[in-house]
């Protein structure tokens, strides 16, 4: 069974601020929402910061630092490979507040260990990333491809054996990542 990883080590540029620590309309900060739906399907779950964020997440957290500068999201993902280097990892993206446990739930059901990743597709096509299973197998692939300095973990996907789920609602796996789309996701919401 995965463990999951919340990936909270952005640098939240566009959005002008840490998006780990902002609120949804319950009051409870994306961190936390991105820990609990993990930790509804995940025997273990991790959060996967950049050193200088360490301080921001609270302590009864299980964290692991990046290890790697300048590789975005890649960074994540390669350092929890290099503390557990035989474990399937449930990644999920700290701004992707509509994510349910039903849907990773159902993520989890599309498994198929065997290959480099289970995911999603948004409508356009594209491979979501920040919201797959990514399986030990992707590890040699994705450390290939930082080496040679092409780290894009949707084109990993692209070129890889990637079991597609179906997805009924694609706005679940919308990235928030400006002050405008955080408006909008909060008039969805009514908060």
């Amino acid at each position: 069974m995965p463990w999951g990883l919340v990936m909270a080590g952005g640098e939240s540029r566009r959005m002008g601020t840490a998006k780990a620590q902002l609120r949804g309309p319950d009051g409870e900060t994306w961190l936390a929402h991105a820990v609990g739906v993990l930790d509804s399907c995940c025997e273990r779950v991790w959060v996967s910061v950049r050193e200088p964020q360490r301080a921001a997440v609270p302590a009864e957290l299980e964290v692991i630092v990046d290890g790697y500068a300048g590789l975005g999201p890649a960074a994540g993902l390669l350092s929890a490979w290099d503390r557990f280097p035989d474990r399937a990892w449930l990644v999920l993206a700290t701004d992707m507040p509509r994510v349910t446990g039903e849907l990773l739930e159902r993520l989890l059901a599309g498994r198929e260990a065997r290959g480099v990743a289970t995911g999603f597709r948004h409508p356009d096509g594209v491979p979501e990333p920040l919201c797959t299973i990514w399986e030990p197998a992707a590890a040699a692939l994705l450390r290939s491809a930082a080496a040679r300095g092409k780290v894009s973990l949707s084109r990993l996907m692209d070129g890889s054996a990637v079991t597609w789920v179906s997805l009924d609602n694609p706005a679940q796996i919308k990235s928030v990542n400006t002050p405008g789309e955080r408006a909008r996701l909060d008039a969805e919401t009514g908060s």
